[in-house]
């Protein structure tokens, strides 16, 4: 646009200076996204994880896939990212600090029982590692992180489908029965602990999509997955599952919903009435599980608690860390001291990454994971006051609920190792990264709390 006058004529600024362009971008008035399309390295990183969910434990001649996969990414990453894009690498804290918790369990070789075993544990930590700072870089975009839901959702279907008769069947369980063999094992994922995990995992996905996509027929799809993780669910049997239903909830309804609608008072009500029929309607649904009982049990009172094999893991684990404070017993040293067995007998680990890695790496194993923990949750709460478009405001609330649900899984399981969890973190924290990257000049203070 040009203005007239008795000088030469002269192009006139720009009326939009960088405060006010983030003041549109606050407004939801702006999305740089609208249009864009995910990327090749966002597409490959949601098959690898979907190629986790269906081949990784389903049987030892489709273990390797995932494997392929994931270097079939890492070299994608390398030819497009870097040499054809020229992408900027990206030093997230949390992911910095899981490298580095990596490289320290290395310590474990001067003290374990066991190298071969050792070496056994440790090289998947290696790969878990590696897949999940590549999964950081690959993914940077909001189109990125959802079809990497979006996959997984899909991934979701193909389990219930192929384990239907042993997820109905477990449905059907009734308290009082024996539990033995109930719940759950036969599918995909085998273990019934793991199907727990992997339905809450899918069920922020296809909310994530929901929130996060404009296509009718994209979240008519995800709607159909989010009822299959519901299922998937169910038929775990899993008690840290069911109580990580209603966290994410929680967490859905206190991150996003709460303050939305903005200053409109009708629309307002409106949404905070629906988020609490969503909490409620969660709660109902957990109480309404056939494997309800076992938390119910669980949680009945002190001495049920202590009776739990993991409290007693958790009194062993930390005897064990005041003896080898520094090193601990090295990875897998848990289950070589036979700290924690079955009721067959068998050794095992100790079922908790809280006594995991004091027990096997020592104090300044268990400080450095768990200040990833904290590193991921300060970089979500900053992301969170950025001005960001509506779309990646929702997305960003569910990844705080993804954090929630890692931080309960902690507790009762091993996660410092998992295949599925930690990508996922990965890609949220190259997410994240960029999000920073774009929006964190913005001098202008965003009205979401």
């Amino acid at each position: 646009m040009t203005q007239y006058s008795n000088y030469p004529i002269q192009y006139a600024p720009s009326m939009i200076d960088y405060d006010a362009e983030a003041a549109l971008i606050r407004n939801q008035r702006f999305d740089p996204e609208a249009r864009s399309m995910p990327t090749l390295l966002g597409i490959l990183t949601g098959l690898y994880l979907a190629s986790v969910a269906l081949f990784s434990t389903a049987s030892e001649q489709t273990a390797w896939i995932p494997q392929a996969v994931g270097a079939l990414l890492g070299v994608m990453w390398v030819v497009i990212g870097i040499f054809a894009k020229g992408q900027a690498i990206s030093w997230s804290k949390p992911i910095t600090l899981f490298v580095a918790f990596t490289a320290w369990s290395t310590t474990g070789l001067i003290i374990t029982a066991d190298t071969d075993y050792f070496m056994q544990i440790y090289m998947t930590s290696i790969k878990v590692m590696g897949i999940t700072w590549i999964a950081s870089q690959s993914v940077r975009t909001r189109k990125d992180l959802l079809v990497c839901c979006l996959i997984l959702c899909i991934a979701a279907v193909i389990v219930l489908v192929q384990g239907i008769d042993t997820i109905l069947r477990s449905i059907q369980f009734s308290a009082g029965k024996d539990v033995k063999g109930a719940r759950a094992s036969g599918t995909l994922l085998s273990n019934a602990n793991d199907l727990g995990e992997f339905g809450v995992l899918v069920a922020i996905a296809s909310i994530a999509c929901l929130l996060g996509y404009k296509s009718v027929i994209l979240r008519l799809c995800t709607t159909v997955s989010l009822v299959s993780a519901l299922y998937i669910v169910a038929a775990s049997g899993s008690r840290m599952a069911m109580l990580n239903t209603v966290i994410v909830a929680a967490s859905l309804y206190w991150y996003h919903f709460r303050k939305a609608g903005g200053g409109d008072v009708m629309k307002k009500v409106l949404i905070v009435c629906l988020a609490m029929v969503l909490l409620a309607g969660s709660v109902y649904y957990v109480s309404n599980l056939p494997f309800f009982y076992r938390l119910i049990k669980t949680f009945s009172s002190y001495d049920a608690m202590q009776d739990e094999p993991r409290f007693q893991y958790f009194i062993s684990a930390i005897i064990v860390t005041i003896q080898n404070p520094i090193i601990g017993l090295g990875q897998g040293g848990f289950a070589l001291a036979g700290l924690g067995r079955t009721a067959e007998g068998v050794a095992h680990f100790s079922h908790s990454t809280i006594s995991e890695t004091l027990s096997c790496t020592g104090i300044p194993g268990f400080l450095l994971y768990f200040s990833g923990r904290f590193a991921f949750l300060t970089l979500l709460l900053r992301t969170r006051k950025l001005p960001l478009p509506q779309r990646d405001f929702a997305v960003v609330n569910l990844i705080v609920a993804f954090f929630w649900v890692n931080i309960l899984f902690d507790i009762v399981a091993m996660t410092f190792q998992h295949r599925l969890m930690w990508p996922m973190i990965g890609a949220a924290c190259g997410y994240l990264w960029q999000l920073n990257r774009s929006y964190g000049g913005a001098s202008v203070q965003t009205d979401y709390a």
